[in-house]
């Protein structure tokens, strides 16, 4: 038998003519083998490429949140390990603001109110100071004349002088802000219908007592 030469009739003892001789369905799934080991290694490819771009990219803040020199700039914050919303609070100054009622105030007051404008009779009112943070009720005021119960929130604190808002459970009293100050064994109170300023609406003087009479 004549043998061919090697050269171009032996490439059809490789693998194009190993696939020649395979039949129809054979060569579509040995395409279909082929296509998939293609697309593997394409992935993987991308995979290692992409891998490496990311681990060059520096960790931290970027240069928006960075000020001169590299430093975190005053807009990135650091958390302080409290959640939610708290009472609304003052930060501490050459006053002596506090976050709450000072011990001082606690207990119960009385004494009369003086109308300032309209000439309106003395009023008797029992104020009791339990206590609370700002933001929160702290205590409840009662005028006996006119059968008015309020409760008082916390608006500002400070050792010198109370802010609260006064807002009335039955009776037909309005709304209120009112001013207390400490003078010793007193308590001086003034009453605002339209915001602490100016001259108060109500004013007068109350003295610590152990029990309302």
């Amino acid at each position: 038998m004549k043998q061919s030469p090697r050269g171009a009739g032996s490439h059809n003892g490789g693998l194009i003519g190993w696939f020649r001789h395979m039949s129809t369905s054979d060569q579509i799934v040995a395409a279909i083998i082929g296509a998939v080991i293609t697309g593997f290694f394409a992935v993987l490819i991308v995979f290692i490429q992409g891998s490496a771009g990311t681990h060059s990219s520096p960790v931290g803040p970027d240069a928006s949140e960075r000020g001169s020199g590299g430093a975190v700039s005053s807009s990135v914050s650091a958390s302080n390990g409290t959640s939610g919303t708290l009472a609304p609070t003052f930060s501490p100054s050459s006053q002596g603001t506090t976050l709450a009622v000072p011990a001082s105030y606690l207990g119960l007051w009385q004494g009369t109110l003086t109308e300032n404008s309209n000439g309106q009779p003395p009023q008797p009112v029992n104020l009791t100071l339990t206590g609370g943070r700002l933001g929160t009720v702290v205590g409840h005021s009662s005028y006996p004349t006119v059968t008015c119960d309020g409760g008082l929130t916390l608006e500002s604190s400070l050792q010198a002088e109370l802010t609260v808002a006064e807002t009335y459970n039955n009776g037909q009293c309005l709304p209120d802000t009112m001013v207390l100050t400490l003078k010793g064994s007193q308590l001086e109170i003034s009453i605002y219908l339209s915001g602490p300023s100016g001259t108060p609406d109500w004013s007068g003087t109350l003295s610590r007592v152990t029990s309302f009479s």
